[in-house]
């Protein structure tokens, strides 16, 4: 796997990963509190939520598949050199399960079972 070469710049990568992370994340949260407390999820589009689910879900896959998989890895690997660096972090994976578990919290509601 390629390096920094700067320990500097990997730190600096690192923080301003996890930043991205939870500046995301954060924003899942207000309609899921408010669809909450209003017990309902009117004015909420089901179309939205699916579309936004499959969006991650896809994100997900892609984030996975390149973060975990290391036949994956080789093809990225035989396709862009050794030197290169897997452009997927553990912060990717965790915003992309994060988000399509809070698209499901949010489609559960509005499917009238």
């Amino acid at each position: 796997m390629a390096s920094w070469h700067s320990i500097p710049l990997e730190i600096t990568y690192e923080v301003l990963g996890w930043a991205a992370f939870f500046s995301w994340t954060i924003g899942f949260y207000p309609q899921v509190i408010l669809n909450y407390r209003r017990k309902s999820v009117v004015g909420l589009n089901f179309n939205f939520v699916v579309l936004n689910l499959t969006k991650h879900s896809s994100y997900l896959i892609y984030n996975a598949t390149l973060y975990f998989s290391k036949a994956v890895q080789r093809q990225y690997f035989e396709e862009y050199g050794l030197g290169q660096m897997i452009p997927v972090a553990a912060n990717d994976v965790a915003f992309s399960t994060h988000a399509v578990l809070s698209d499901g919290i949010s489609l559960v509601p509005n499917c009238n079972l």
